[in-house]
């Protein structure tokens, strides 16, 4: 795998070991991208499917799913599906369910042991876990690598239509006074989308520092102007990060890194750069400027007044036989538009706040203990998007203690909340109460002090059968077998005029129940 990558690829097999019966969309998502990346040497044609099965060990059918499924639907085609009933209940009826969370709402601190009791009370026995019943109650929201050597890459220089590749690399610019440092002298740093076939510059920015997300921002303003193109060729360096590898794979476009050191994959690229150096850079010794904006707002108009005007071997400007050859392309989406920003993942604290880069950001309540996803600018945080399933819920602001929702939201959770009257599900404790009543233990008090008459051959005083009555309530109901053995054996060594106390006390440890 190409240096800079930082997906584990392992054999599908390993894979399904480590996944659940109902993963999280993360987990899918991260999976898929497993695949492309597994599968990306054989779409750019470095690599044939059998070599790719030798290498990963898995089977040609297995490969060959991948590649259909991609070429079909993306990044969409290689998530694992979920199932048809995921999220409902396949130990408990419908039935079942509702008495559940009807049980719940009327007291909200029975626990799932006490509700699976109140199953068994109304005739609903169940063998689902008690687990099971804590899932139920959460959903309804009422209850808390290894890493292969590859080959050498080097890409054909054979592109015949525009739109086909890009190439993108960053390049050390001019020296500026920086802005934050006192005015001390700073490297700037050109990030170039170039396409080879037109020789026409997609997008061009120069930057303080080179990174994946400068190089991202520029990615995304060249395809809202100019498509989406089939390719994105570049080398081992910022741009082949994480972030831009999602994009590429979530807008279909086949993403090529090349090897460590070799520049004649890029050589049109490194030449664009030359140009650059020769023609623009060189004018800025006579003429200096003293800010990055105003660098900027140059080397635009270089790109738009000059380098678009330049004839090409027809004779048309670079720009129009650019349009006239260009191949029809998709534009992103504006929900595709959120994809170069930079993504984490955060727990929604119980105050409702998360933290993003130092800064904190206050989210809706009903959040509150959920994971979701946040989508970032790290260089404007004035506001961030909340993302939960791979759907926008909101856009979060930074924390304001004086704002005005958050003050409403404070006064409501300090009103106690009122829990509004349910019709009566079920009277547990009635229903042991009922239970209790009954229970045979009245049934054999009888014989209890007929049997003790008989074995201490006297009778007993209204003071002593009042002491068995109580005995028999509390410690019984006994086998009267048990009793009459146990009974014989204690007067054997005892004798039988001791204090009915004494002959009581022998029976306690005799097991309930006729």
């Amino acid at each position: 795998m190409p240096k800079g990558e930082s997906f584990k690829t392992e054999s599908p097999k390993y894979q399904r070991s480590l996944g659940s019966s109902n993963p999280s969309f993360q987990e899918r998502e991260q999976k898929a991208l497993d695949k492309y990346v597994l599968i990306r040497k054989v779409l750019d044609g470095q690599m044939t499917v059998t070599e790719l099965c030798q290498t990963e060990q898995i089977s040609r059918a297995t490969a060959y799913r991948y590649l259909h499924r991609y070429k079909t639907e993306h990044l969409d085609g290689l998530k694992r599906q979920q199932r048809s009933d995921a999220g409902q209940s396949r130990a408990l009826s419908p039935e079942q369910v509702d008495l559940i969370v009807r049980a719940k709402k009327e007291n909200y601190k029975r626990s799932a042991e006490t509700i699976k009791k109140i199953l068994e009370l109304h005739n609903m026995e169940t063998k689902a876990h008690v687990s099971t019943i804590r899932r139920v109650l959460k959903q309804h929201n009422i209850g808390k690598e290894w890493r292969q050597r590859t080959p050498k890459v080097l890409l054909p220089m054979d592109f015949k239509d525009p739109m086909e590749v890009w190439m993108g690399d960053f390049s050390p610019g001019p020296y500026l006074p920086h802005p934050n440092k006192n005015g001390k002298m700073h490297q700037t740093h050109l990030c170039l989308w170039y396409d080879p076939v037109t020789s026409m510059v997609m997008g061009g920015q120069y930057f303080w520092n080179a990174n994946q997300f400068n190089g991202l921002c520029l990615l995304k303003d060249a395809m809202n102007r100019f498509g989406i193109p089939r390719r994105i060729y570049v080398d081992n360096g910022e741009l082949a990060a994480e972030q831009i590898i999602r994009v590429a794979a979530y807008l279909g476009i086949r993403f090529t890194t090349g090897r460590p050191g070799h520049k004649e994959g890029r050589a049109h690229c490194e030449r664009m750069f030359r140009t650059i150096q020769e023609a623009f850079e060189s004018e800025l010794r006579v003429y200096p400027v003293d800010t990055i904006e105003e660098l900027n707002l140059r080397f635009n108009a270089w790109l738009e007044h000059f380098w678009y005007e330049r004839k090409d071997s027809q004779g048309k400007p670079l720009i129009q036989s650019f349009l006239e050859t260009r191949p029809p392309v998709r534009f992103p989406t504006a929900d595709e538009q959120s994809l170069f920003l930079f993504q984490c993942e955060r727990q929604v604290k119980n105050n409702s706040l998360i933290q993003v880069v130092g800064v904190n950001f206050w989210v809706d309540p009903p959040l509150i203990g959920r994971k979701v996803n946040v989508r970032y600018n790290p260089y404007e945080l004035d506001k961030v998007e909340i993302w939960v399933e791979h759907c926008r819920y909101q856009i979060a602001y930074p924390f304001d203690p004086n704002s005005p929702s958050y003050r409403l939201c404070r006064q409501m959770s300090q009103v106690p909340i009122k829990q509004e009257p349910t019709p009566p599900t079920c009277d547990f404790l009635g229903k042991l109460v009922e239970l209790q009543t009954q229970s045979p233990l009245e049934s054999g008090v009888k014989e209890f002090l007929q049997l003790l008459e008989h074995h201490l051959a006297r009778v007993l005083s209204p003071e002593q059968k009042k002491l068995a009555e109580n005995f028999w309530e509390t410690h019984g109901p006994f086998s009267l077998e048990q009793v009459a053995d146990t009974l014989e054996r204690f007067i054997k060594r005892n004798g039988s005029d001791l204090h009915v106390d004494y002959y009581l006390h022998s029976l306690e440890k005799l097991p309930r129940g006729k």
